[in-house]
């Protein structure tokens, strides 16, 4: 083979590769980077219907939550990345559609102050809080638990999720 033939090989597989990865993309209707907001349940109870046990990425901590989120990428029609002060952790601002605004209004009410689990995927992100006021209704800000590139990552899929998931696209 000489050097001239293993270039066109090449560019050929590269090409080839490059197509199976365009319509692997194209394919992808899942949602991705769901975000969910769910309020802590008692470290004790046994996981059941109502109350689950996630883990973090690294399967290094887990929590008990309430299984179903109070606040849900369903709801979460936009977003932008909050970008943290001194340290290199990012926190997000999710929009919140019509629907969504009295359930946040009354888990204000309701856990004023109080923190709440941040779960991405599936998985225990960490923790943020309720507002002590009733001042923004519009959005939730999440604490700064993501590096910049995994913000860009979740706030990229927002819109599309909530497309999805409200079956609008």
């Amino acid at each position: 083979m000489t050097a001239g033939t293993g270039l066109i090989r090449l560019l050929a597989l590269h090409t080839v590769l490059g197509l199976l990865s365009l319509l692997t993309a194209c394919r992808n209707t899942e949602p991705a980077y769901v975000v969910g907001l769910h309020c802590f349940a008692d470290q004790n109870l046994d996981p059941s219907r109502l109350v689950q046990t996630v883990w973090d990425p690294l399967q290094a901590q887990q929590v008990q939550v309430y299984a179903n989120a109070f606040l849900g990428a369903r709801r979460f029609y936009a977003g932008e990345i909050l970008p943290a002060g001194e340290g290199k952790k990012c926190g997000l601002r999710l929009y919140i559609d019509p629907r969504g605004h009295n359930i946040w209004r009354q888990s204000i009410g309701e856990f004023r102050g109080s923190q709440f689990a941040v779960i991405v995927d599936g998985f225990y992100i960490g923790r943020s809080s309720f507002p002590t006021d009733f001042k923004v209704l519009t959005h939730v800000d999440l604490a700064p638990l993501w590096g910049r590139g995994e913000a860009e990552h979740i706030i990229g899929w927002v819109e599309k999720n909530y497309l999805k998931l409200n079956r609008l696209d």
